[in-house]
């Protein structure tokens, strides 16, 4: 049997010498390339040693970088054994234009080209496959009751929406960013920010313009506050009595703020008022 090889990073190609090999974010045209000033040295650059004329001498090639221009388009390679394309890669990996990977060149709006590892590039697509069949089958798990809250967790508010338009939001997110999903699942502080977030739908906590209050205790003025605050140990008895107050709307409590303040199955579905005056960022 064929045992496969660990894709290698970045950092094992250039310690074997390998080849480096860039690829178009954009397939037309190509891109012409200087050495990028050092911001913390004047006079230095990045990834260019800063040799003497003396120096200079002894090398059979050299960076000069006033005087350097390199081309580079879709398919450049760099041989890291050959001396010149060695070089010429440690100041090319500087450029603003080059991504270290097909996955930061995602990210950033300046990028032209990146490196292009064909067993990395394999995995990490993978990886991002699994992500979204993990986000989507934890919705398909979940009970329908908790979908509004879930949703509120990945930043969008769909209070007075219908269960199947939630969901169809949820799976839609599962598939183009996974890692809200994943998070609104995660352990974490997500009891306490559930908790809270079923609490301020519910009137448990009230806002009057400028600050949140349970009772006649001030919880901060935004939600973000308000979890920091209720979660900390000392206010942990203040915590409890937010969930006691949530059973009487169908929410279950939880023996640790560490697990999720969810209605079970068995609960009966809750009705989120839409009304309701919102503030805090």
């Amino acid at each position: 049997m064929e045992i496969l090889e660990v894709p290698k990073t970045l950092e094992q190609l250039e310690a074997e010498g390998a080849t480096i090999e860039l690829k178009a974010v954009f397939k037309e045209g190509g891109l012409r390339l200087a050495p990028v000033a050092d911001p913390a040295r004047p006079g230095f650059y990045l990834g260019v040693e800063k040799l003497s004329e003396d120096e200079k001498k002894n090398r059979t090639y050299y960076i000069e970088p006033e005087k350097l221009v390199l081309r580079i388009k879709e398919g450049t390679t760099f041989n890291l054994s050959d001396e010149v394309d060695k070089l010429n890669w440690r100041w090319v990996k500087y450029s603003p234009h080059i991504a270290m990977s097909f996955v930061e060149a995602q990210q950033g709006t300046q990028i032209w080209y990146y490196v292009h590892v064909q067993e990395r590039e394999s995995q990490e697509h993978i990886s991002r496959l699994e992500s979204r069949v993990k986000a989507g089958n934890l919705i398909l798990a979940d009970d329908p009751i908790n979908y509004i809250s879930r949703a509120r967790l990945t930043g969008m508010d769909m209070r007075g929406q219908t269960i199947i338009e939630i969901k169809e939001y949820l799976l839609d997110t599962a598939s183009t960013h996974p890692q809200k999903i994943l998070d609104s699942y995660d352990e974490g502080q997500i009891g306490i920010r559930l908790a809270v977030l079923n609490a301020l739908d519910k009137g448990v906590i009230n806002f009057d313009g400028h600050v949140y209050t349970y009772n006649n205790v001030t919880l901060g003025m935004s939600e973000d506050s308000i979890i920091d605050y209720v979660g900390l140990s000392r206010n942990r008895q203040l915590f409890e009595l937010i969930q006691r107050d949530l059973k009487d709307y169908g929410f279950a409590s939880t023996e640790s703020a560490k697990s999720p303040v969810i209605a079970k199955k068995e609960d009966k579905a809750v009705t989120m008022d839409t009304d309701r005056v919102r503030g805090g960022a």
